[in-house]
């Protein structure tokens, strides 16, 4: 699944071993969805402009 993200707020919560992160939600950006994922389930991040990949986890 491929998300667009203009913003992030991310954290732990006691005993979390990722990051959570929520996207699109501070400022709120209008006709975008709210995500909520941890960072253990990243992929890849890719700069959608340039197609470059900014971090590809193995």
């Amino acid at each position: 699944m491929m998300l667009t993200v203009f913003n992030i707020a991310w954290g732990y919560d006691l005993g979390d071993e990722y990051a959570h992160i929520t996207t699109n939600i501070s400022p709120d950006v209008d006709g975008e969805s709210v995500d909520f994922f941890f960072t253990g389930s990243l992929a890849a991040i890719v700069d959608p402009a340039s197609g470059s990949v900014l971090l590809e986890v193995s």
